[in-house]
This record gives structure tokens, sequence and C-alpha cells, in this order.
């Protein structure tokens, strides 16, 4: 069951839907559905207990923002939610010291072999790439 389903844009932004009596109600019953056969209500991330009620967050697996919180189907559906520790949800959101591990990659080949181009392809927003070029004899190659 989608939650909200018949509304009209309810929520102008994704700070008015953790607000709503809607969301809410949505978590209250998803803790009450996802717990576990001795009564317990597991992180959905880490898989440890979830202890506390203030210490579960309601994470949208794909990311709410102000352009899709009228979509019921991403905000209030119960499919696009985890319930997780609030340690948790900062780890995956990247926040307050929790950072993913770099990855160190060495790319190389001959020159203008394509190597910038593949790196390109492949990096991300958050990467850090250094391109240095090869000297071969007296030739200095540095290909973009």
């Amino acid at each position: 069951m989608i939650y909200g389903k018949g509304m009209k844009n309810m929520f102008e932004n994704a700070h008015d839907l953790y607000k709503s009596k809607e969301w809410k109600n949505l978590l209250q019953t998803l803790k009450l559905e996802r717990v576990n056969e001795s009564g317990k209500l597991l992180c959905e991330y880490c898989g440890e207990e979830i202890v506390k009620a203030y210490d579960c967050i309601g994470h949208h697996k794909i990311p709410l923002n102000n352009s899709n919180v009228n979509d019921y189907n991403i905000s209030l559906n119960p499919d696009n939610i985890m319930l997780i520790h609030f340690k948790c949800h900062n780890a995956v959101h990247h926040r307050f010291g929790y950072e993913l591990p770099k990855k160190v990659y060495i790319v190389y080949g001959s020159p203008c072999a394509g190597k910038s181009t593949w790196v390109e392809s492949m990096g991300t927003a958050d990467d850090s790439v250094h391109v240095a070029g090869v000297k071969v004899g007296d030739l200095f190659f540095n290909c973009p």
C-alpha cells in the first residue's frame, strides 16, 4: 500500500513531508510490520537492533528532494523506505565524519591510448584524478 495516494501536491518541500502526520503514521506502521520474530526491530543497514525509538530513522532508498516529494511512489512508498539507526543514516549520507574509504587506481598504457578518456568516463564527481605525462627518450607525451 502506498500512503498518500489520491493526495495532490501536499508538501512544498521534503521538510514538510517529515513533519507531516502521513510520514509519522507510515513510520509507526513500518516499525510494527518490520519487527522480527523475537519482537526486535533491526537496522536495515547494519543489522543490529534499534533499541531507542529516537534512534530509528526512515531513510529513502531513492533520495527524496523537492521535485519528487509529492511523488508518493517515492516519498510514502514503504518499499522505498529503510528503517535504520541515526548513526547509520549519517554513514549512508557520508555526514559527520563518516566517509567512504578512498580507492586508488593506477591506469597505465602507451601514450595517447585513451587512459584519460577512460578515467573520465569511469570516474565520479568525488574522485581526485591526477594525470601524468609519459617521457619516452627525449619526447614527452601528455595526451588529453
